[in-house]
């Protein structure tokens, strides 16, 4: 068998390569620009969500990363979502490379015993410049439905799996290239009765519900549109357009509703005409997000 034989000059080359590569490093985490960063980062958000972003301290996660603590973002809404922690860390390799790639954790904030949940997101882009293409993929887990701020939604866990690609900024200040795909799942559902038109939609209990979206533009498909628990189970498809703000989102959409004896009953009792429990019932919503109006079909 041979044997590897090192000489003193080549165990001193090494030695002091890698002493230059560790002060390297010492010299960039103790000069990188972590005020200017932070700054950059919160309003790079805020530009491209349209989300105002506040946080009552900042701290740096050594050596290349970021916290928040008490963070508030604020929509076009004023539906405000709170984390109580968030954390950035940045890819050494990429900063220097001039490009973007970081992983963000953030604890969001809920009533106790519940808790709020927990987001992890990866963003990589081309550069820093905000103009560049931009990914985004990550998972939103148990978030209280009552954080998003609707209105009839009493209880639910919302869980988000979502692929997002921007390929640059428009001069007006959207976005150009906007491509993505969303599964929404949502448990142990209550929505209060509802009203639309001469419509009143009793309340409405869930165990599980699905939506799968493919966004392109403005406009999402609804790829898959399920649901069922002990009111009985739905199905259907259509789409959503975009807009902002989002309230003002409009909605086309073709549901088929099969109700359980319960559901039936509270329908009759609030004056809805619904066939027979386990008969297929075929509605429509559409209309802008804040307002939908639901019609039978």
């Amino acid at each position: 068998m041979f044997k590897l034989v090192r000489s003193p000059q080549v165990k001193l080359a090494a030695g002091w390569t890698a002493v230059l590569f560790g002060l390297g490093a010492f010299f960039l985490a103790v000069t990188f620009p972590y005020d200017a960063l932070q700054e950059r980062i919160l309003a790079e958000v805020s530009g491209r969500t349209g989300v105002e972003i506040n946080a009552d301290q900042w701290e740096i996660d050594w050596p290349f990363g970021l916290g928040w603590r008490g963070v508030s973002l604020f929509t076009e809404e004023n539906v405000r979502v709170q984390m109580d922690e968030l954390r950035v860390t940045f890819n050494a390799a990429s900063v220097l490379t001039g490009r973007l790639a970081a992983d963000m954790v953030a604890s969001l904030h809920g009533d106790a015993p519940t808790g709020g949940g927990r987001a992890t997101v990866r963003v990589t882009a081309d550069s820093w410049s905000g103009n560049s293409a931009t990914s985004v993929a990550g998972r939103i887990e148990h978030l209280p439905l009552s954080a998003l701020g609707f209105p009839a939604a009493r209880r639910g866990r919302l869980n988000v799996d979502f692929t997002q690609r921007w390929e640059g900024t428009s001069s007006a200040g959207g976005t150009a290239g906007l491509e993505g795909t969303w599964t929404i799942d949502v448990a142990d559902v209550l929505i209060e009765q509802i009203a639309s038109g001469q419509i009143r939609l009793p309340s409405v209990t869930l165990a599980n519900a699905r939506m799968t979206l493919q966004c392109r533009a403005a406009v999402c498909r609804v790829q898959e549109l399920t649901g069922d628990g002990t009111d009985g189970f739905f199905q259907g498809d259509g789409q959503i357009t975009l807009r902002r703000p989002f309230r003002n989102s409009t909605l086309a959409l073709s549901v088929s509703v099969t109700p359980s004896p319960a559901f039936a009953q509270r329908a009759a009792a609030s004056g809805l005409p619904l066939a027979a429990a386990g008969v297929p019932l075929k509605l429509s919503i559409s209309g802008a997000l804040s307002r939908p109006q639901v019609a039978f079909m």
